[in-house]
């Protein structure tokens, strides 16, 4: 929330028991709690934790499947949009690089 306040941002709740107002959270939340907490187990629960989430997070952003994409890595459909082959909306200018080991 303080970085909400210290910016400015005018912050909107949803009204209880209506997750289809802000489908994209909603979803994304399924998708952390199927792929990535039900999968694991933490030995101790923040360093493990959150060695855990980043990796997930690099195979989510990276080399999982999108449906969004046409079930392509995001580094797949990127090289694509580079080439000329597809065509993306509102792509940003900018490319994501995963973190180096």
């Amino acid at each position: 929330m303080f970085g909400i306040m210290q910016n400015d941002i005018d912050h909107k709740l949803i009204n209880p028991g209506k997750p289809i107002e802000n489908s994209i959270v909603e979803s994304f939340n399924g998708k952390i709690r199927d792929d990535f907490l039900n999968e694991n187990f933490f030995f101790s629960l923040l360093a493990d934790a959150q060695r855990k989430l980043l990796s997930w997070k690099e195979y989510y952003n990276f080399l999982r499947p999108h449906s969004s994409l046409g079930n392509k890595t995001p580094e797949e459909f990127w090289q694509e949009y580079e080439d000329g082959l597809v065509e993306a909306r509102g792509l940003v200018s900018t490319r994501m690089t995963p973190p180096t080991s």
